[in-house]
Order: structure tokens, then sequence, then C-alpha cells
């Protein structure tokens, strides 16, 4: 099996949306888009004086205006389909913007501990 890494929570977004965005989003946004980030990591097993195991929390935010849009499942579906945590977290309005708000949590796995390679 692959290791993953934070960049594999990316390309899965990317599988779905085209509209992906790293911790913040430009000022013109489409209608539907997503903004992601890390918010914590856990190195959990260390062996032979390093880190063997670690594993990256994060957020995710998809925006819409779409009601009762199935790309909120699809988001789901797709972390379930490449093996990275990925829960539905909540649903919101945000009236600043006129959409709808899906917040996921997130957590991948990376065996060999490198974050980004």
């Amino acid at each position: 099996m692959k290791n993953l890494n934070v960049l594999d929570v990316r390309d899965t977004l990317l599988s779905v949306l085209d509209d992906v965005y790293h911790y913040e989003a430009p000022a013109s946004k489409p209608d539907k888009y997503v903004v992601w980030g890390e918010t914590g990591v856990d190195m959990r097993m260390h062996g032979d004086n390093g880190c063997k195991y670690a594993a990256v929390s994060g957020e995710i935010l998809y925006y819409t205006a779409e009601e009762y849009d199935a790309t909120a499942d699809e988001i789901t579906n797709a972390f379930a389909g490449v093996g990275i945590i990925c829960n539905l977290s909540g649903i919101g309005y945000d009236y600043e913007t006129g959409q709808t708000v899906y917040t996921y949590n997130f957590e991948v796995s990376c065996g060999n501990c490198n974050l980004y390679a």
C-alpha cells in the first residue's frame, strides 16, 4: 500500500472539485469551492531514534450555493476510497457569502513521517 501524506488530501479534493484552496480562498470565488488546511500533527510512534508514524489532522470547508448539494457526499466518499479518514462534522449557512458551508475533519496517516513527500 502507498504511503499517504498531506498532499493526498489536496489531490483527493481535486478529484471532486476544481476549485480547491489551501488555507485561504481568493477574493473572487466560484459558486462551489473548498478551503482546507492542516491543524495538527501527532507523532505517534518512534523507533530507531526517529519518527516512524505520524498523523496529520485538519479541516475542510466546502462552500456551495446549491441546496442539497450531492458534492458534499462525494467528498466523504472520495476520502473513503483512498483510505483517509474524513468525517462531516457540521453544516451551516454563511450569511456573508450566501452559501451553505459543510465542515469536515480529516486525518491522514503518514506512515513514513514525511508530511509532504
